[in-house]
């Protein structure tokens, strides 16, 4: 009976074993060939060592010196060390580390994102359909050309509601500006809150083995707001987004102490500009009976923004 028990445990260790290393040269083909793909689509991805261990129940590979070139969007990442991680028996289940600072290079300068634990979770189906996402850091530092943002704790989700449906909520924690936006005195250092919950609707599911990028179809922003000392802002959207990327339907703001967050736009907005916002609010504020608070409906009509009858020029346009 013994000699049957040491039998089969040897049996299935040396059969486990073979698994695992079969996975294991699936995993490193499927990179090879991912990279392969997206060097042919004119993308640059140099890494100079991929590692992968975990045995027996683990296949987590390591990317040292990784930078990934999109010449569409003229942008390019870059990452001393990125990890994804995984079960050997979820291989639909990756975890994604960046134990080291991210550098993203674009058209409006650089981004470098560095915390001391940020990850992102990924749960696909078996073809490939994204159904779950998370992204989480502890201490998030943002550093751009125009300053810093610190962010003691970031958590975003994105969850497959329809067929071609996502739920998106964003929530953030101990947001301190820093020097990215000027200040008065009078204003607390860091923001009470921050978050946002919105449903997009895609042209097509997302897909985690495509590197296409679905232009979304209908965005419906149920509430994003943000607290900062006595300004409080709160928006709701209910949009439909043309194939060529422009918007149709309505975006609800409400403000308190508006006045203060034109002050923080002083920077970024010409005088002649900001100006005439002043005055095209002042003049709908004073219809509430209350001058230091909002509560207007902006209406988008094939990409043209307008305040009821007032023509405010062209909305964002999606790409």
């Amino acid at each position: 009976m013994i000699r049957w028990l040491t039998f089969a445990v040897i049996a299935t260790g040396l059969a486990w074993s073979g698994i695992w290393l079969w996975q294991a040269s699936a995993q490193r083909s499927a990179t090879e060939s991912w990279i392969a793909g997206q060097q042919a689509r004119g993308w640059l991805v140099e890494v100079d060592d991929i590692t992968l261990r975990g045995f027996p129940n683990r296949l987590d590979q390591t990317f040292t010196g990784l930078t990934i070139g999109d010449p569409d969007a003229n942008s390019l990442l870059e990452t001393e060390v990125f990890q994804i991680l995984r079960l050997s028996y979820a291989k639909d289940h990756i975890i994604a580390v960046w134990p080291t600072p991210l550098r993203i290079t674009g058209p409006q300068g650089t981004l470098t994102a560095q915390s001391d634990q940020m990850r992102a979770s990924v749960i696909s189906a078996p073809d490939g359909t994204l159904n779950r996402a998370n992204l989480e850091a502890a201490v998030l530092n943002i550093t751009t050309n125009a300053g810093t943002l610190a962010i003691a704790a970031l958590n975003a989700a994105l969850q497959q509601t329809g067929e071609t449906t996502y739920r998106i909520t964003l929530n953030a924690d101990g947001v301190v500006p820093g020097d990215l936006i000027r200040t008065s005195s009078s204003l607390p250092q860091t923001l009470q809150t921050l978050r946002a919950d919105l449903h997009l609707t895609f042209i097509a599911p997302l897909d985690t083995q495509t590197p296409q990028r679905p232009l979304p179809t209908r965005i419906d922003l149920a509430l994003a707001e943000a607290d900062w000392g006595p300004m409080r802002l709160k928006l709701a959207a209910d949009l439909d987004v043309s194939d060529t990327g422009l918007l149709d339907g309505s975006v609800t703001v409400q403000a308190d102490n508006w006045r203060d967050m034109l002050a923080l736009a002083r920077d970024s907005v010409p005088n002649g500009t900001l100006r005439l916002i002043d005055n095209g609010l002042t003049a709908i504020a004073g219809l509430s009976g209350n001058a230091q608070s909002l509560d207007i409906t902006l209406t988008i009509r094939r990409g043209q923004m307008s305040l009821g009858l007032l023509p405010l020029g062209p909305a964002p346009r999606l790409r």
